[in-house]
């Protein structure tokens, strides 16, 4: 089982004058538990890297804590890891994961399958991208945290839970991004 070293390094490692990911989040966790006012479940989000570290930290968090119901709802992640992760991963975990991820967003691209690594399964693509110059090659429009809440707001407004629309205001609010039916096999 294999997890990209960068990641692993930023959730289980601090750097010695700041405690880890890791040790902060379970510290609070052990904090609330240890109080009044348990924990009956944690969300658990990111965009980009923090999508990432969120898939880290949903798996340590059953692994660990298994009384604790976990709900992970990621976007715009990178791969996390290899096919032998994501198998545990997704047969160890009680809890939900899903992804959300813009067909037209390179993150999600990388690290490459070439390299072996996959992403989890359960996955809610949207399509989007901007109405500029740059259009489908306007990678940070792509990639923008309000551009998939935007989107996502879009499609939850229609009962087909896409958004189809040729204009959306973007998250520069200056620059509009059409979003679209996602093609499936862009994954």
């Amino acid at each position: 089982m294999r997890v990209e070293s960068g990641f692993s390094d930023i959730y289980r490692n601090g750097d010695g004058t700041v405690a880890s990911m890791q040790r902060q989040l379970f510290a609070l966790i052990d904090k609330y538990q240890a109080s009044i006012r348990l924990i009956s479940e944690i969300y658990i989000t990111g965009h980009s890297l923090g999508a990432a570290l969120s898939q880290l930290f949903s798996l340590d968090v059953t692994l660990s804590r298994p009384t604790i119901p976990t709900t992970n709802i990621d976007f715009a992640s990178p791969r996390v890891g290899n096919g032998a992760f994501v198998s545990f991963y997704e047969k160890s975990s009680p809890h939900t994961t899903l992804r959300v991820q813009n067909t037209y967003d390179a993150v999600p691209r990388v690290p490459t399958t070439e390299l072996g690594f996959e992403h989890t399964t359960s996955v809610y693509l949207i399509a989007f991208h901007s109405t500029g110059k740059l259009g489908k090659l306007d990678f940070k429009a792509s990639h923008s945290s309000i551009n998939y809440q935007t989107v996502i707001r879009c499609a939850a407004k229609n009962d087909e839970g896409v958004c189809n629309t040729k204009r959306l205001l973007g998250a520069d609010g200056e620059n509009s991004i059409r979003s679209e039916r996602p093609d499936v096999q862009t994954q």
